[in-house]
């Protein structure tokens, strides 16, 4: 009998190594798909920076005419190269569209430029408002449709 106080000590084996494994396999691929939902939306956002910088480069720009702290021809030249370096081209010119601007758009790309030119060139009384204001939904409707990332460097407002 004194043999039955000393089995009570005894521990259990561990539970085999297979039946543990069973679940190891599935945190692998939930770990590999989060890991690439990750990648992706890391991918896409650096995809999409340089066109929430150039439109919030366009806001700060309308706020700033709206307080006055720009003049009206500033402006123009500033969303002039805003819209210059969004779209990544070294020129903006008419007559030569953006590589990527589809069919449709390359008839509305020379109306913009000349609406461009002759508020950059217009006497400082002769520039209204709602022309400066049409060109900043213009200038946004270009970033929205075709910035990319440039090698050109931004210039700070």
């Amino acid at each position: 009998m004194s043999d039955v106080p000393a089995l009570i000590d005894i521990v259990e084996p561990a539970a085999p190594v297979v039946a543990q494994a069973g679940h190891g396999g599935w945190y692998a691929v939930l770990a590999l798909c989060v890991l690439l939902v990750a990648l992706a939306v890391f991918i896409w956002r650096k995809r999409r920076q340089p066109v929430r910088l150039a439109l919030k480069q366009l806001r700060a720009l309308r706020q700033k005419l709206h307080a006055g702290e720009h003049a009206p021809h500033e402006v123009v030249l500033l969303i002039a190269l805003e819209v210059r370096h969004g779209l990544g081209v070294k020129h903006l010119r008419a007559e030569v569209p953006p590589e990527r601007i589809s069919l449709q758009d390359q008839a509305r790309w020379p109306e913009f430029m000349r609406e461009l030119d002759r508020l950059l060139y217009q006497h400082e009384g002769e520039l209204q408002q709602e022309r400066v204001v049409a060109l900043f939904a213009q200038g946004e409707y270009w970033l929205k449709r075709y910035a990319r990332r440039s090698a050109l460097r931004r210039m700070e407002v």
